[in-house]
């Protein structure tokens, strides 16, 4: 799930700051991060709450269809 690494990123916090603060391991966020894992709702809800966003809202954004640039001058 890029878009939870790019919202860590965003936040300027390391993964393994948000796994400290979470309870699980840096391994585990990064593993779902570059889609190595699927994770549990239970972790989702989590990770969300790590980076103080809204779980509904934030998988809404990865469900949408990606922006397309634009080529024009």
């Amino acid at each position: 799930m890029l878009l939870l690494r790019e919202e860590r990123l965003r936040q300027n916090i390391s993964a393994t700051a948000l796994a400290a603060a979470i309870g699980l391991s840096r391994t585990t966020i990064t593993h779902i991060e570059n889609d190595q894992a699927r994770p549990t709702l239970w972790v989702l809800i989590h990770i969300a709450e790590g980076l103080q966003v809204n779980l509904p809202e934030l998988m809404a954004r990865a469900s949408a269809p990606p922006k397309r640039k634009s080529n024009a001058p």
